[in-house]
């Protein structure tokens, strides 16, 4: 599949994922909370892999955040339909840092793109990292550590 990015670049993907990314206000901060997309009625952004899941390198990553999800839709079916999606017309927030910095307002605003180890970070566990998405067992490491306890015991 080809998209045709807003700053004009072509790129080969081989996966598009739709993503729901939510901020919510916690202990004094707002906390960044992505993930891939149970629904379609929950995107608002794509996370486009130029590399299958296991072979990717974090700079070939590429997050468009902050869509309405009517524009998550239509791209997703222009890929599926056509292997092709002309981005180029998207009006970009300007590049901010940290990436908390950009306006998240479900796309009545602008969009932002992040590129490269920042996207991967944002969205590790929609592609496919279950090392950097927190998703592990910590009653299976308790039960470990009490049969341990009790062997030494003995």
């Amino acid at each position: 599949m080809r998209i045709l990015m807003p700053n004009s670049e072509v790129i080969e993907v081989k996966k598009a994922i739709a993503v729901s990314e939510q901020r919510i206000a916690f202990n004094g901060r707002d906390v960044r909370l992505c993930e891939k997309a149970s629904d379609m009625a929950f995107a608002n952004a794509i996370v486009f892999s130029e590399e299958s899941v296991h072979g990717m390198a974090p700079e070939e990553a590429t997050l468009l955040g902050n869509l309405e999800n009517g524009f998550v839709r239509g791209v997703l079916a222009s890929l599926v339909q056509q292997g092709y999606a002309d981005l180029s017309g998207l009006r970009l927030q300007k590049e901010q840092l940290p990436t908390s910095s950009y306006v998240f307002d479900h796309g009545k605003s602008q969009p932002y793109m992040l590129r490269g180890f920042e996207a991967t970070m944002c969205c590790a566990s929609a592609l496919g990292y279950p090392f950097m998405g927190g998703n592990f067992s910590v009653a299976s490491e308790a039960e470990d550590a009490e049969d341990t306890e009790e062997d030494d015991d003995e």
